[in-house]
């Protein structure tokens, strides 16, 4: 492999390494915004039966 193919692979590894890191992010947030709801949804519920 040419040095220039390998630097471009390695390029395309951080790119998806960044992704992952990214997409692993939102996925924090989204199961933190779920965790939310749910505890609301449990309160209101308890509001209701009361």
């Amino acid at each position: 492999m040419r040095l220039q193919e390998m630097e471009s692979d390695e390029e395309k590894g951080m790119e998806e390494h960044e992704k992952d890191l990214q997409l692993d992010k939102a996925l924090a947030v989204i199961w933190s915004e779920i965790h939310c709801l749910h505890d609301d949804i449990e309160f209101m519920m308890d509001l209701i039966r009361n």
